[in-house]
């Protein structure tokens, strides 16, 4: 009876470990997961950042590369996309770009703009007219989305790192 008693209890101890071990694989899996959903994979080109975006306007939706850019105010969009996207303009004016000149540029919105886990509803963006060469991205990915968020740049994996803490679920974003 002692010896049956013991193989119950060693058998007891052997699924209880077994469980554990199920509920380790399982956390970790879900961490993976999450550690996935939080970066986004982009392409560095030339010393470009090209970040792959949706852009959601009047039932239209474009999947787009736009390039990270710190210097720039607002997301900015080339004239072809905010047509494909129907966008409205709202107003027209001058920005001053980079090398100092002013360009004429329109200002609008798209209903959904979404940059890996981030989602920003109503988002502003100034349309432009591209002009020159033709090139791998559709716009400027700029400080109205940038300054929300928390990233690292990992340029041997090309990779955008999103940090945001791990209690919260990725965030809706005000422009």
């Amino acid at each position: 009876e002692e010896q049956r008693l013991l193989r119950l209890n060693e058998q007891l101890q052997e699924t209880e470990a077994a469980e554990e071990a199920e509920k380790r694989r399982k956390a970790e899996s879900a961490k993976q997961k999450l550690m996935e959903k939080m970066q986004t994979r982009v392409i560095v080109e030339d010393n470009r950042i090209l970040v792959p975006v949706t852009l959601v306007n009047n039932g239209v939706e474009l999947n787009v590369n736009l390039v990270l850019d710190t210097g720039a105010s607002q997301i900015v969009l080339h004239r072809d996309v905010a047509d494909q996207l129907n966008i409205i303009s709202l107003n027209k004016g001058l920005a001053q770009v980079a090398g100092g000149q002013n360009i004429h540029i329109e200002k609008g919105q798209v209903n959904y703009f979404k940059v890996g886990p981030f989602n920003m509803e109503k988002a502003t963006v100034l349309i432009i007219a591209h002009e020159g060469p033709s090139v791998s991205y559709s716009g400027l990915l700029g400080m109205n989305f940038l300054k929300n968020v928390q990233y690292t740049i990992d340029y041997q994996n090309q990779l955008i790192r999103w940090q945001s803490p791990e209690t919260e679920p990725p965030k809706e974003i005000e422009d």
